[in-house]
């Protein structure tokens, strides 16, 4: 039968072919009743054991989760610290820059302070001339120099900027990329995932966890 069978025949001292082919026999009906029917009390026995499982595993899961979250917030690098060093080195350059300029100035300027003194010391009115000519070529040459040497540094402080502003990860962001990460590393290859891992995604405005549901190292057209 495919339904399970009880014989309960009832108060008989002789077996029956029911008792040899039923599944189970009982001695009265009652007792077939209590086979038939679970205890009350083991389920609700069960149920408890079911439910302290069930809020200890809960309990595991958010605090797996919790930990996680923990851990990514401080793994991850804020585009905005990345931001503040560049344009503090930037700074720094320039700061540099300018005190080569001044000191190069400053040279220059003793160096002619020292001539003019020595054209005084030598009286004769030519040399003078001759010395005063040759003060303002180096007048016009320093200023050149200073021009040029300025419009180089200039220049490479416009490439270094463009070239920050580059690789920014702020902008990089904006144009709607963003970062894959995985135990708090960033994801470089889709090899390096695998289906159902847990992924954290950082756009240029919030983020998202996600699941892997495929992965390659080829892209599907």
């Amino acid at each position: 039968m495919p339904v399970p069978i009880i014989s309960a025949v009832g108060h008989e001292t002789d077996t029956t072919i029911a008792d040899l082919v039923a599944d189970r026999r009982a001695a009265t009906p009652t007792e077939a009743a209590e086979l038939a029917t679970p205890s009350v009390e083991d389920i609700k026995a069960a149920l408890t054991k079911l439910s302290f499982r069930l809020a200890e595993r809960s309990g595991k899961i958010v605090r797996s989760a919790f930990e996680r979250c923990s851990m990514l917030g401080r793994t991850l690098r804020s585009p905005d610290s990345t931001l503040k060093l560049r344009i503090e080195k930037t700074d720094r350059i320039r700061e540099s820059i300018d005190a080569l300029i001044s000191g190069r100035i400053d040279s220059v300027k003793s160096r002619m302070d020292s001539l003019m003194n020595r054209i005084e010391l030598s009286s004769p009115l030519h040399k003078i001339a001759e010395r005063s000519s040759k003060t303002d070529s180096l007048k016009v040459r320093l200023k050149h120099s200073i021009r040029l040497f300025q419009d180089s540094k200039n220049q490479k402080l416009k490439l270094l900027g463009a070239r920050l502003a580059g690789v920014n990860p702020d902008s990089i962001l904006r144009r709607g990329y963003s970062v894959v990460m995985k135990n708090g590393k960033a994801v470089k290859n889709g090899a390096e995932l695998e289906i159902q891992d847990k992924v954290f995604v950082k756009f240029h405005k919030g983020f998202a966890e996600c699941e892997v549901i495929e992965s390659g190292e080829e892209v599907k057209r």
